[in-house]
């Protein structure tokens, strides 16, 4: 995934954040998807208008993990949203 893409919430999600997970709610489905800590970190980010590079790079300073690994499972995660029509890429 080229790491200078950028993506957001697409404009009928809804994010709610809570303790340290978090729900996307698609307001035409009415279906949710649950985030996990990582997940929510991972929205988090994004929502403020990182790229992949500065996502990546940011939550290593968070979390005791491999670039690599990382990066694998930042991919993986927003090929998943946008699977669900959760994510676009921003203009």
């Amino acid at each position: 995934m080229d790491q200078s893409v950028r993506y957001t919430l697409a404009p009928n999600i809804v994010f709610q954040p809570t303790a340290d997970e978090g729900v996307l709610l698609n307001l035409t489905t009415e279906q949710y998807f649950g985030l996990n800590n990582m997940s929510r970190a991972i929205v988090d980010v994004l929502k403020e208008g990182a790229d992949i590079g500065t996502l990546i790079d940011q939550l290593l300073q968070d979390y005791d993990v491999e670039r690599s690994v990382l990066a694998t499972d930042v991919n993986a995660l927003i090929e998943e949203l946008l699977a669900h029509q959760l994510l676009v890429a921003a203009e």
